[in-house]
């Protein structure tokens, strides 16, 4: 283990490395080893730094990736399980409220734009694939740690960064019917099983899984449609205080959905209705 004198070092080196490459727009040269300074920066995908965290690191793989593609695949498939491992996207999974909620929201949230590159260039063979798909499942439905930005800290958003990545796999051609299913039920954790209201427009994020989910076409219109009854079933704004957030979040996303996608032949008058009635119930209590 490396003492924290040569972590502090090491941080400085990258940090300052990332920094040069930013104001040159991520774009690389040959003498840019991207291997090294990829491996190097795994140790810091946490920091709390959010300029390192996000502004770098983060930047850095959605540069190298989606503009400039530049990681060969046998390096990304080496980073994406490394980043995958319980070191980076399950460290700590059962703590709350630490500092290890950004190694793992920001784990995911790389891995999410990793899927994407998968989408278009199949790096990882269906195997892999799904290796690395139940894992981002097994996380979301873990995590605990729900915050949204954090004071000096920046984003930890792991339920948004964790929906973006839903989506991702969702639009990768190796996704599967039975794995929308499987998501659509993951939506259901992170909408009911959180114990605090989201406010940082995490429902927007997890409405765009399931329009991710509509528009591969994989899942039945009668299928989707049971799915959002039973899910309105669950609204309850009663006085108990996580059932109250519950019934929130979920009035919430149905209301992003809803606002996003009218064009979809989803909502009958009916439902619409339910919509109007889960807003009336709540002003009742308030």
């Amino acid at each position: 283990m490396e003492s924290n004198q040569t972590m502090n070092t090491k941080r400085e080196t990258v940090k300052q490395k990332l920094l040069e490459l930013k104001q040159e727009s991520f774009k690389v040269n040959s003498e840019t080893n991207i291997r090294d300074v990829c491996f190097d920066m795994l140790s810091f995908i946490g920091d709390v730094d959010p300029v390192l965290r996000d502004e770098y690191i983060y930047e850095a793989f959605y540069n190298w990736l989606i503009i400039y593609d530049v990681i060969d695949h046998v390096t990304l498939k080496e980073l994406c399980f490394k980043i995958s491992d319980e070191e980076h996207l399950f460290l700590n999974i059962s703590s709350f409220s630490t500092d290890d909620v950004f190694m793992r929201s920001f784990s995911v949230l790389i891995l999410s734009v990793m899927l994407n590159y998968q989408s278009k260039h199949s790096f990882l063979d269906k195997e892999e694939f799904n290796v690395l798909k139940n894992k981002i499942l097994r996380y979301v439905s873990y995590e605990k740690d729900v915050r949204g930005y954090v004071e000096d800290k920046g984003w930890a958003h792991s339920m948004a960064h964790g929906a973006d990545a839903l989506k991702e796999i969702v639009l990768c051609n190796q996704s599967t019917l039975n794995d929308h299913k499987e998501i659509l039920k993951i939506l259901e954790v992170m909408l009911c099983n959180k114990k605090i209201v989201y406010t940082y427009k995490e429902d927007e994020r997890m409405a765009n899984v399931l329009l991710a989910i509509i528009n591969r076409n994989l899942v039945s219109t009668h299928i989707i449609k049971d799915w959002l009854s039973a899910l309105v079933q669950r609204v309850n704004f009663s006085t108990d205080q996580i059932t109250y957030a519950k019934s929130l979040n979920i009035r919430n996303f149905l209301y992003s959905f809803y606002f996003k996608n009218r064009n979809i032949n989803l909502f009958d008058d009916s439902f619409v209705f339910t919509f109007h009635l889960i807003d009336h119930n709540k002003q009742t209590i308030l």
